[in-house]
């Protein structure tokens, strides 16, 4: 079964080949992953592949998005709809994936930033999270800081180009 999420607001397609309890296996472009179930904690699925890497998986209950994290990287993931097609930046980008702490600004307002530099760090569920730019251009407006406590899904910054 062919599906599309987005991943930081990006489409990506996958097919689902199997998906039974404990396991799942999927094919992404010409890779086939399988994953076992590990440990499930109330909103946490703890995954393991076939090299034993770990990946973490937890719903943000919020905005009906799923926290990927695993070998270093973090990715929201949202199941792809006419209402996540039109509010993608919603998924990624300057936005607050879930409620946590601004725990460091990388940027100064009026700095020239690039696409994918980090412009602050958000500190949620016991894990820092990079929030970076989704495009290139100067650094406008840091809504919040180090320290303030943020909702789901707000703006934390804006660029403008």
């Amino acid at each position: 079964m062919k599906k599309s999420v987005l991943i930081n607001g990006q489409e990506i397609q996958f097919e689902l080949i199997e998906l039974k309890a404990g396991s799942v296996h999927l094919r992404w472009g010409d890779e086939n992953l399988h994953y076992r179930l590990v440990a499930q904690h109330d909103d946490m699925l703890v995954l393991k592949d076939q090299q034993d890497q770990v990946i973490r998986l937890r719903k943000n209950c919020f905005d009906q998005q799923t926290l990927i994290c695993g070998n270093g990287l973090d990715a929201m993931v949202s199941e792809k709809s006419a209402s996540l097609t039109k509010n993608a930046a919603l998924a990624g980008g300057l936005n607050s994936p879930m409620p946590g702490k601004i725990f460091k600004v990388m940027a100064a307002e009026g700095d020239k930033v690039t696409k994918g530099q980090t412009i602050l760090i958000l500190e949620a569920m016991k894990m820092e999270h990079a929030i970076k730019a989704d495009k290139d251009g100067v650094l406008k407006k840091v809504f919040f800081k180090v320290g303030e406590q943020v909702q789901g899904g707000v703006a934390l910054a804006e660029i403008t180009v």
